[in-house]
């Protein structure tokens, strides 16, 4: 409890790690719906992903974002300027032009290199989240384009361009599969009972289909479908499109 204080303390309200009551779950859907909010005004969001490296102290991330909203880097939510968001050592970084992603990351690099840091460029790649597929982005440390992609992986969910959660619903589809394919022996047992049978997939298959199934922005078709899969009302009262 005493280091809890602490962490509270130095601790900014972009950083979803290392405190009680926030989940991996709350730091996506944070992201989705600030992408959301951008799409819906015809707005483009370019974000850069960083895993950072664990020596990396926070006051070190925190003088990022200072100098990040010194620079009015970030996007207008609520009042408020969002330049980033945090779940420990995974960063993304925001802005709403091209020139601003790229000071964003030119100011990072500057103070990594003061203190005798390196950006790894292969493991940031940009995204850029708009209505339009064609919009490219050239971001750069030093000389050293970096990769743009149309969906990431963040915290074991899919962030795509557009923000929906398509790929996200096949790709837990799939990794449910593979996983009753693991356990196949074991569910098509007579040696168990049914009741156990049940929590066993329960366990090891709608823990995996589900995952992050709280940020999904599903239309009414395909939460019947999931409704079907998952065998009760899992959807209800979730985002909806």
């Amino acid at each position: 409890m005493r280091i809890e204080g602490k962490v509270e303390e130095y601790s900014e309200n972009d950083q979803y790690g290392f405190r009680r009551q926030t989940v991996t779950r709350g730091t996506i859907l944070g992201l989705l719906v600030l992408i959301e909010k951008q799409i819906k005004k015809n707005k483009t969001t370019y974000l850069a992903f960083k895993d950072l490296e664990k020596n990396i102290q926070q006051h070190t991330i925190n003088e990022v974002k200072v100098k990040l909203i010194g620079l009015n880097i970030g996007v207008i939510i609520g009042g408020q300027n969002v330049s980033m968001i945090r779940f420990a050592d995974d960063i993304v970084m925001i802005a709403d032009s091209e020139g601003g992603i790229q000071r964003a990351v030119d100011k990072m690099t500057e103070i990594f290199r003061i203190l005798e840091m390196k950006i790894n460029s292969k493991k940031m790649k940009i995204l850029v989240c708009t209505k339009d597929p064609k919009i490219k982005a050239k971001i750069y440390i030093g000389r050293k384009k970096l990769e743009q992609v149309e969906e990431m992986v963040y915290l074991g969910s899919k962030i795509t361009y557009n923000c929906k959660s398509t790929r996200e619903t096949k790709q837990r589809i799939s990794l449910a599969k593979i996983a009753v394919s693991k356990k196949h022996k074991l569910f098509t047992s007579t040696k168990l009972l049914l009741n156990i049978k049940k929590g066993l997939i329960k366990t090891y298959v709608w823990s995996v289909a589900a995952y992050g199934s709280e940020t999904w922005a599903i239309n009414n078709v395909k939460k019947k479908n999931w409704k079907l899969l998952y065998g009760r009302d899992k959807f209800d009262g979730e985002k909806n499109k």
